[in-house]
């Protein structure tokens, strides 16, 4: 059984996370990060709920039974958030397929835009 001073304070950090993860019903597109962080907040907040329960105190419950659910809700769906990483399509593993490489303009060869031929001074004449 816990006394009512440490249920007292049980019930005002739970209102915390509470306020914390209500803060995120607005927001759409929660990167994984968020959402492991509100999974986590979950976890305190059920494991807080279940130790006030267990309490001799009248404390409402329904906010944070709300909130628990409410955070359950928005980390249940998978994250629209593309992954950090490659975006893109990947190269083609079909036969014949040949990497193109540099896939600028390549230098031109013609003469004007050939570097002038360095001539040594011992060698002249």
């Amino acid at each position: 059984m816990i006394n009512e001073e440490i249920a007292q304070n049980i019930y005002a950090d739970s209102l915390g996370l509470v306020n914390f993860i209500n803060n995120y019903i607005p927001k759409e597109n929660l990167l994984p990060v968020q959402i492991n962080e509100v999974q986590n907040r979950v976890v305190t907040l059920e494991n807080m709920v279940k130790d006030l329960s267990l309490s001799s105190t009248t404390f409402d419950l329904s906010p944070l039974r709300d909130a628990i659910n409410i955070g359950k809700a928005l980390t249940a769906g998978p994250s629209t958030v593309p992954a950090q990483g490659f975006a893109g399509t990947p190269p083609s593993t079909a036969p014949g397929f040949a990497d193109p490489g540099f896939a600028g303009t390549p230098p031109s060869t013609a003469p004007q835009f050939l570097a002038p031929p360095v001539i040594d001074p011992q060698f002249i004449g």
